[in-house]
């Protein structure tokens, strides 16, 4: 599996997708920023 070290990311939307897509980047070693005016869910 790649790792994402030292890659930073932004995921716009804190639905399920975008917090599917967060957490995948995260677990492999990626900064998130999660951007979602609404908030999480």
């Amino acid at each position: 599996m790649a790792t994402g070290a030292g890659m930073e990311v932004t995921v716009r939307g804190a639905g399920i997708f975008g917090l599917s897509i967060a957490w995948a980047c995260l677990r492999r070693g990626a900064a998130v920023t999660l951007v979602d005016p609404g908030g999480a869910g």
